[in-house]
């Protein structure tokens, strides 16, 4: 979004409330909470594109919209701010407002969103929820174990019958094997009084996306 760079921070929230009619009074609030309270009467000439950015969402949240569309709305924010504005579309979210973003940063959206939809080319190329998708993809989840000592040396062999592959790492184990015997894997994994420890690692986002746009020309 382009601002005027005559107006400053404040002015330039406040020419929108006015379009919005909403109170003044909100903007100052907005401008604290996307982190420009320092810079509210500095002209928007000023800002760097980090700043700018977070008058972008201050403008789009303002008035609390019943459907938000967000384009990259995370782009040049610094990690404080980035979960500041996720905070507040957490709020907005449970105020029943409706928030759509597009995004590449799929590791930080991860553990915030409800339902997914990848497109190509304009395309929709799968939908869903994120276990819905990972279902669809048929991706292996991994375990990584912490065994004994004694054990680590034939561990490999010995749980060779739970996984479709295992691989010795640095002082752990990885076991791989498909989604679908996720479950019977864990149960068995917890009979096994060798192993110390264990940590389940699903499909990432970023591992869905990579699947379903696999081969396909111009996959970005």
């Amino acid at each position: 979004m382009v601002f005027s760079s005559a107006l400053t921070g404040l002015e330039t929230l406040q020419f929108y409330a006015k379009l919005k009619r909403r109170p003044a009074s909100e903007c100052t609030a907005l401008l604290d909470r996307v982190g420009l309270a320092h810079a509210a009467r500095k002209r928007v000439a000023t800002y760097s594109k980090g700043m700018r950015q977070r008058l972008g969402l201050a403008q789009a949240v303002l008035g609390a919209p019943r459907l938000l569309f967000l384009d990259e709305p995370t782009t040049g924010l610094d990690p404080l701010v980035r979960q500041s504005f996720y905070a507040l579309v957490g709020e907005l979210r449970d105020r029943g407002v409706t928030t759509l973003l597009s995004s590449h940063a799929l590791s930080e959206l991860e553990a915030r969103i409800d339902q997914v939809v990848i497109m190509h080319r304009g395309k929709m190329v799968a939908a869903g929820s994120l276990d819905t998708l990972r279902n669809l993809a048929g991706l292996p989840v991994r375990f990584h174990l912490t065994v004994t000592e004694s054990f680590r040396a034939n561990a490999i062999y010995a749980l060779a019958p739970l996984a479709t592959s295992t691989e010795s790492l640095d002082g752990t184990i990885e076991l791989t094997c498909a989604g679908a015997r996720k479950m019977e894997t864990l149960r068995r994994i917890a009979g096994i009084p060798q192993i110390l420890d264990a940590s389940l690692v699903e499909p990432s986002l970023d591992d869905i996306y990579a699947s379903f746009l696999h081969g396909k020309d111009g996959a970005s």
